[in-house]
């Protein structure tokens, strides 16, 4: 994958730092990676080795900034954008996804968070207008059941260990139990309970195998079920379609910031 730093990036009155892991093959899927609280740095950019250690960012194939040798081994058929937070999520994940639609010319999105970056992706499906959500990954993080009425209704994958006491399993399973109550059938979300496991769920749910890897599994399924994929030679006119569609979300980002 082609690997690109992206260092307090301004956009919207904010900045933007993180690590791009772009497909060899032209692609408009993307996930938006979001580390835990151990993983968190300063918008310097210092710290991005952290939150490449757990997951998909640190298996990925290509040359790091900071290394003088490639590592890694896999090439995913999506682009990875993995972002790091100073301190929590709060009040930056507008700009990002705005930034990813906008300058990284984003269509489809599914965001992927561990822990504190879980929370944040349960937090993205309140977002209005957000047509470019395909569906959602979390793990051993959790949702708030008093803003059920808030979510659009997508599907996800949620991996959590039964013995986790940090985020609690029973508060998982009951959130995900609830939100598919309300959203059944097209938003339900697959709840895969991890017998013994504490707080590191993220050792099963992505394998450095992508042929036993269910996240990527479940990944490739939600972009091929998007009737929003454009062909690769539409891909610059799909996105001008796309932030079109999307004028609106984009415009209460501006307000809101």
């Amino acid at each position: 994958m082609n690997i690109e730093t992206y260092i307090k990036q301004p956009f919207m009155g904010g900045t933007v730092t993180g690590i791009v892991y772009r497909s060899l093959i032209p692609t408009n899927n993307w996930v938006l990676f979001l580390h835990g609280i151990g993983e968190v740095g300063p918008s310097d950019g210092s710290n991005l080795r952290e939150p490449e250690k757990l997951g998909w960012p640190g298996m990925a194939a290509g040359k790091r900034p900071w290394a003088d040798q490639p590592y890694g081994k896999n090439e995913y058929p999506f682009n990875i954008f993995l972002i790091q937070a100073e301190k929590s999520y709060s009040g930056i994940l507008k700009t990002v996804l705005a930034y990813m639609i906008y300058a990284l010319k984003a269509k489809n999105i599914i965001p992927v968070g561990i822990s504190l970056g879980g929370h944040a992706v349960y937090g993205i499906m309140e977002f209005d207008h957000a047509s470019f959500l395909k569906a959602v990954v979390c793990v051993c993080g959790k949702g708030q059941v008093n803003y059920l009425h808030k979510m659009n209704a997508v599907k996800g994958l949620h991996w959590h260990g039964d013995k986790d006491t940090i985020v609690p399993y029973g508060v998982a399973r009951d959130f995900v139990k609830a939100y598919n109550e309300k959203n059944n059938p097209e938003g339900n979300i697959e709840l895969i309970t991890l017998p013994g496991v504490a707080h590191d769920a993220w050792k099963a749910a992505f394998n450095i195998d992508m042929t036993k890897d269910r996240t990527v599994q479940f990944v490739n399924e939600m972009f091929a079920a998007s009737a929003d994929e454009i062909p690769q030679g539409d891909y610059q006119e799909g996105v001008s379609e796309t932030l079109t569609r999307l004028e609106t979300f984009i415009s209460s980002l501006k307000t809101n910031l």
